[in-house]
């Protein structure tokens, strides 16, 4: 606030303005106190002047007190009216979630001074402490809870992975157990089938040298059937007076008549004949028999031909047998590898089902699972937040 200009009538001669400002020389501390009291005391009643006309809206003027500037002495002491309060004022504002709590205490008193960092106030937290532990409590549980899921599932994990692990091994033992079985199955095969050509090459051979021999047999034979009949007639002949001898002699021992006994004698000379044309036939067949010859297979009679061509039958049937046999072995070696190979295959199912096994991707997935629910757990909700 300036102070008012002084007016014509009121200017001092020059005397005593000299002396004026002599005395203002040797006050001037006095006088500058003093200009900031004025200055003070002005700015007050200019507010509270302002604020009048703000509350009542009906002043639309102002009185100005002036007054006249004199020389005169000036006390060191100034009287003033008025509130002297701090230049810096805040508001103390808690959040709304405070606001509803009580007031526990108050530690100033109106017109105190406070640093920052003092406490002003406390309010009763009790409600807040309680909900806090209940919030914490459950943040705590669910976290708890999500870490145990979590560890759960990276123990199924971890277990199912090992089993998985050993399962592999013994599938894969099993897969070297099939191929080796199969092998030995194929090798057996290989074999009986080496077996199977041998015993077919001897029955061939058995079969052509039988085959040769029943030929020479055949012919030999072909050439004595005429020496056979006529000693079968004569057996047959032979047979006959054997037969009529006996009755002979049965008639004569029954009636010893001559008659009886005359053809008793006739019914022996008759019997003596026809043993010795069976004798005679013998004896014809005899040398028939060994005119007989084969003489590329270095056989040089009958009994030899036909002997040879017994002896020949039986290796035929006998290489027949083994080649059989052989067959047979080379069917059964077949069904083998047949089953060795299922096996194998059955093997490597097996192996490849482990190998994609489903139950590790989901134990997988449920640990990305469990630990996607864990990190939202770690989370601090938005109620304990609050």
């Amino acid at each position: 606030m300036k102070l008012p200009k002084l007016s014509a009538d009121q200017t001092q001669d020059a005397a005593s303005h000299r002396s004026l400002s002599t005395w203002l020389k040797h006050h001037k501390k006095l006088l500058i106190a003093m200009a900031i009291i004025f200055a003070a005391v002005g700015v007050f009643f200019w507010q509270k002047n302002r604020a009048s006309k703000a509350m009542s809206g009906a002043l639309d003027y102002q009185y100005v007190r002036t007054t006249v500037l004199k020389s005169d002495s000036f006390n060191d002491s100034v009287t003033v009216t008025g509130t002297v309060r701090s230049g810096d004022e805040a508001d103390v504002t808690v959040s709304d979630a405070a606001k509803t709590c009580k007031v526990a205490t108050v530690n100033v008193e109106v017109g105190d001074t406070v640093q920052e960092g003092d406490v002003i106030a406390t309010l009763d937290t009790s409600d807040l402490e309680s909900q806090l532990k209940s919030a914490r409590q459950s943040y705590s549980d669910t976290l708890a809870q999500a870490q145990t899921s979590y560890d759960r599932a990276v123990d199924e994990y971890n277990t199912a992975t090992v089993q998985h692990e050993n399962n592999l091994i013994d599938l894969q033992a099993k897969i070297d157990d099939a191929e080796q079985n199969l092998s030995d199955a194929e090798d057996a095969l290989s074999a009986a089938k080496s077996n199977r050509d041998a015993a077919q090459s001897t029955y061939d051979a058995a079969n052509a040298d039988y085959n040769t021999i029943s030929a020479a047999y055949e012919q030999a034979c072909s050439s004595i059937s005429t020496f056979t009949d006529a000693l079968n007639t004569a057996a047959d002949a032979q047979n006959s007076a054997i037969t009529a001898l006996n009755a002979a002699i049965a008639a004569y021992n029954a009636d010893g008549s001559e008659a009886n006994r005359q053809a008793m004698n006739d019914a022996s000379a008759a019997l003596a004949q026809a043993q010795q044309n069976y004798a005679d036939a013998q004896n014809e067949l005899t040398q028939a028999q060994n005119s007989c010859s084969v003489s590329s297979m270095g056989l040089y009679s009958f009994s030899e031909i036909e002997r040879a061509w017994t002896t020949a039958g039986q290796t035929r049937s006998s290489a027949e047998s083994a080649l059989n046999q052989a067959d047979n072995a080379v069917e059964s070696a077949e069904n083998q590898v047949e089953s060795c190979e299922s096996q194998l295959k059955s093997a490597h199912d097996s192996y490849d089902n482990e190998k994609n096994y489903s139950n590790i991707k989901s134990r997988a997935q449920s640990v990305e699972d469990a630990k996607t629910k864990l990190e939202q757990a770690q989370r601090k909700p938005d109620n304990l937040t609050t």
